[in-house]
């Protein structure tokens, strides 16, 4: 777009070089409207002003407010002809604004990815350690079951022990006994 703007600001264009250069410039800011109203997230549309909130936890406020904008030719200002010199100078400075304007947009959305990164590193890690706690707590209750069935078993082999020495002193004694 700068270009063909450069292009019209030279006074060696005639009045059908100066047609087709806006002609091109039209098509092209068309460009940037389809661009903006056809550009969707999720079968959302992303450049249609709106505020769209991302659940970024497991509670309510758990939420990102993420500022939308509106992406068309008008909006950016770039709505005029380039049929005299005069428009194309003034074309030129408003070009320049767009194109500040889009730089901060994206550097803003740069840093919402950035965030978003963050922000899904921070759930995996928290995921990751919730799982071992659950793991550490099945763990300890399954150690404290094996203790207690290793603890019966003692106490039974202890007992059917016990009742067979019984036994035996029993049998001795009357062995003794009918001697």
């Amino acid at each position: 777009m700068s270009e063909l703007t450069i292009q019209a600001l030279s006074d060696t264009n005639s009045a059908a070089d100066r047609l087709a250069l806006d002609s091109e410039l039209s098509q092209l800011e068309l460009e940037i409207t389809r661009i903006g109203s056809t550009t969707s997230f999720g079968d959302k549309p992303v450049f249609d002003g709106n505020t769209h909130y991302l659940q970024i936890g497991p509670r309510s406020g758990n939420t990102l407010e993420v500022q939308a904008y509106t992406l068309s030719a008008s909006t950016l200002g770039l709505t005029q002809d380039l049929m005299t010199r005069s428009n194309a100078e003034n074309y030129l400075g408003i070009i320049e604004t767009a194109i500040e304007d889009i730089s901060k947009k994206r550097g803003a959305a740069g840093a919402l990815s950035n965030r978003l990164d963050f922000i899904s590193s921070n759930l995996g890690n928290s995921k990751v350690n919730m799982i071992k706690s659950r793991s550490i707590i099945e763990d300890a209750d399954f150690g404290a079951e094996s203790m207690k069935l290793t603890k019966a078993k003692i106490l039974e082999q202890v007992a059917i022990a016990m009742i067979a020495q019984a036994n035996v002193r029993m049998q001795w004694i009357l062995k003794l006994l009918e001697n």
